[in-house]
């Protein structure tokens, strides 16, 4: 074997990284490269006491922090969430075919490439701080009007948050993310870099 040093583990714990041996097969088919993340925005968590804080927080910032419900307001969308410790994140926009998923596919097979590619979901208030601390062209971060939070399947009854853009603005919405859900490949979604 050319890399001898390498054992078992250290060879296992590489092909889990690429994706598992799907990965592996489509990258030594040349399907997919491997992509180096680079982070799009980093922002603080947990700058907030409480949920209620947080959507008056967004409530202030007027249109560009609210949910499009004709009220511009937030409380609609940030029901039930927790509330992070303070912490710092990266995050990076990954597209379902940079994860070298092509067609339709479930979130549950998005998640689990992204979790070996070291990304992981993001906590509860993370899309809701990307507005308040970020100032971004939607279009020009996605080449769409719709940037979707990665977060955890089980929890919300499914939903996820996401930005959308509509007539210059960016607001807070949700999305299902059920893990059976399927999305197709020209879509992208928000990931903590870990």
């Amino acid at each position: 074997m050319k890399y001898s040093k390498l054992n078992l583990g250290q060879i296992e714990a590489l092909v889990n990284k690429v994706g598992g041996l799907e990965g592996v097969i489509k990258i030594l088919s040349g399907r997919v490269g491997i992509v180096r993340l680079k982070p799009w925005q980093t922002v603080q968590l947990g700058t907030f006491q409480s949920e209620s804080a947080l959507r008056q927080a967004l409530d202030d910032a007027g249109s560009d922090g609210g949910y499009e419900d004709g009220s511009g307001k937030s409380s609609r969308v940030l029901n039930d969430i927790e509330i992070s410790c303070p912490q710092t994140v990266d995050l990076v926009i990954v597209g379902v075919e940079d994860l070298g998923l092509f067609d339709v596919h479930t979130m549950e097979e998005i998640y689990r490439i992204a979790k070996g590619m070291g990304l992981d979901y993001c906590p509860d208030e993370t899309a809701a701080q990307v507005l308040l601390q970020c100032k971004f062209n939607l279009k020009k971060a996605t080449n769409g009007n719709r940037l979707q939070f990665a977060m955890n399947p089980n929890k919300r009854n499914g939903n996820g948050f996401r930005i959308d853009e509509k007539d210059g603005k960016n607001y807070l919405n949700r999305y299902s993310n059920s893990l059976f859900y399927q999305r197709s490949g020209y879509e992208k979604f928000v990931f903590v870099l870990r």
